[in-house]
């Protein structure tokens, strides 16, 4: 017998490995490409402070946090109770829980990280990081396939590099996990208009279920297939059982978690009418939020690849990718301006397929520079500078994410003897309490400390806080609270009306800062944060002698339809 194979039996042998190497040099490029968009990601959360202050970026990034650091908590413990018994016992240590009023799967994947990893501010901010970093090699696989690789590279850092990204990026939000999932619906809804393959179909509803059941904003892609069947005139597929299998699965696994938030939304602060100006204005306001992250230079671009499309559309040329871009895009716009609900945020999930288009459009243009003798590779390289030029310029800018000055009281509280069993009010708007609770409970042996809220305990309030009411009338009735409340220490914040942007709530600061002045129960213990260049404006206040014993409600009957007890003491003892 020969020594070595023949041809044919080498060719055999090599056949089969080919496809395998090949598939292992394309996912160490998607890989990589990650690892780079997860790295800029890092370093613009880095150059906008997120990692310096604390989680109070928007109103609802401490709500979303302190909801997964429940989860990752009541998983840790083990001792799987009632998970209600235990939310309202977590709740009353760290009154910023919100289960329910969004889905929860953002929450069950925060809690995994950090189980995983750490609860700590930069762990829970990579796990933003990489999310938008995923985003942006997702838009780089769609692009690669029709325009090679610097294109879609491009197409995916400038999604992590858009100040509408960043802002969302640096703050513990579900906007971008929503944008995740949208863009995976697309592309494989694109593949069942292709391919015609059922499975394809099967998976476009398991990621619009998810998308369902991280936030009520993937309520978007179902009518994502009302405009793309048309789009594409894959009418006969209307009569396939694809379609209808996804559509099962949104109804049983995605469908019931915006139906829960919507009813709990409605019960907290009651249902605006949303008329046609509205929805014209709110239709209006995304468009200018869309052209201002896009800068009018790929803004252009991006009409420019959606005209294509439809003119290609027009001559019985069908873009498949295309026209699932721009079926997202409209599905994502349409869908929050007929809720007329103007959060420039939602717009994240509207991005990926804008930068397809505007990929499209870009490709469109440098073909047709003149002159057609320069390499189309020289063309593309100048006009993507000019590009990249006033974007830079003209457009991009790493926004800064603000301080509210909590996590020093919060430090000092935590490791000062004094307080080690004690209980605190914290005095603020929205932010400025999320941030102390967040400080308090990411740094706590949890659950620990009982945080108390002026929002719960002094007033009555919805979700949205557009009704607020005062439990106390006056600065004698605070003060007999305060004396006879299991509190030991009370931050308030000083900070002048504008800051607060609710007059009731500042108002409210106003009486129970008359109130602990006049007490003699109560001293001012010291000022907060202590900055180099600005004078502090929290007033911390401590209690003069022994904690009173009892309990006090919080109001969540706007949610939960009653109020629940905080029991004074250490772990609620």
């Amino acid at each position: 017998m020969p020594s070595s194979m023949s041809s044919q039996d080498e060719q055999r042998t090599a056949a089969p490995t080919q496809p395998k190497v090949r598939f292992q040099l394309r996912a160490l490029e998607y890989v990589t490409v990650c690892a780079v968009l997860w790295m800029l990601a890092a370093l613009l959360q880095w150059k906008a402070g997120a990692f310096a202050v604390e989680l109070s970026g928007n109103p609802d990034e401490s709500a979303h946090y302190i909801t997964g650091l429940m989860i990752r908590d009541y998983i840790a413990s083990g001792h799987f109770t009632s998970p209600m018994t235990y939310a309202e016992h977590y709740y009353a240590h760290y009154p910023k829980i919100a289960f329910g009023m969004w889905p929860p799967f953002f929450h069950i994947t925060e809690a995994l990280w950090t189980l995983i990893f750490s609860p700590g501010k930069i762990s829970v901010l990579s796990l933003m990081a990489l999310i938008a970093a995923a985003t942006g090699t997702s838009i780089y696989y769609v692009l690669r396939r029709k325009y090679g690789r610097t294109a879609a590279f491009a197409g995916g850092a400038l999604f992590v590099l858009a100040p509408l990204v960043q802002a969302s990026t640096s703050a513990v939000m579900a906007d971008g996990l929503v944008a995740l999932l949208d863009l995976w619906a697309m592309i494989y809804l694109v593949r069942y208009l292709e391919s015609e393959r059922t499975r394809a179909a099967v998976v476009f509803g398991v990621f619009t279920a998810l998308s369902m059941a991280t936030k009520a904003n993937g309520v978007a892609l179902v009518l994502l297939p009302i405009l793309a069947v048309p789009l594409t005139r894959r009418w006969h597929l209307l009569r396939a059982r694809g379609l209808y299998y996804a559509a099962a699965i949104i109804l049983v696994f995605g469908a019931p978690w915006p139906a829960l938030s919507y009813w709990l939304i409605k019960r907290s602060m009651g249902g605006e009418a949303v008329t046609a100006l509205v929805i014209a204005g709110t239709a209006l306001a995304y468009v200018r939020v869309l052209w201002a992250t896009l800068g009018w230079g790929l803004s252009l671009f991006c009409v420019l690849g959606m005209a294509g499309f439809l003119v290609g559309l027009w001559r019985n040329h069908t873009d498949f990718t295309l026209a699932g871009s721009f079926a997202l895009l409209l599905s994502v716009w349409a869908y929050h301006s007929l809720i007329g609900n103007g959060a420039d945020r939602y717009m994240v999930g509207a991005l990926p397929p804008a930068l397809i288009l505007t990929a499209a459009g870009f490709v469109w243009a440098a073909r047709r520079i003149l002159p057609h003798a320069v390499p189309l590779s020289a063309r593309a390289a100048v006009l993507g500078a000019l590009a990249a030029g006033v974007f830079v310029t003209q457009t991009w800018a790493v926004p800064h994410k603000p301080y509210q000055g909590f996590d020093q009281p919060a430090h000092f509280l935590l490791t000062t003897p004094e307080f080690a069993a004690g209980n605190f009010l914290v005095i603020s708007h929205a932010r400025g309490e999320g941030a102390f609770i967040t400080e308090v409970a990411m740094h706590d042996h949890r659950p620990g400390h009982l945080v108390l809220r002026s929002t719960k305990v002094l007033s009555s309030t919805n979700w949205y806080g557009s009704v607020y009411h005062l439990r106390y009338k006056n600065s004698k009735e605070i003060r007999n609270f305060l004396d006879r409340a299991p509190i030991d220490a009370v931050l308030l914040d000083t900070r002048p009306a504008q800051v607060w942007l609710d007059d009731a709530a500042f108002q409210l600061g106003r009486k129970v800062s008359e109130a602990l002045q006049s007490d003699p129960n109560w001293k001012l213990r010291d000022h907060f944060p202590k900055l180099r260049d600005t004078a502090p404006w929290i007033d911390l206040y401590s209690r003069v002698g022994p904690q009173p014993t009892g309990s006090i409600e919080l109001d969540l009957r706007y949610t939960l339809g009653k109020d629940i007890v905080a029991t004074e003491g250490k772990d609620g003892k």
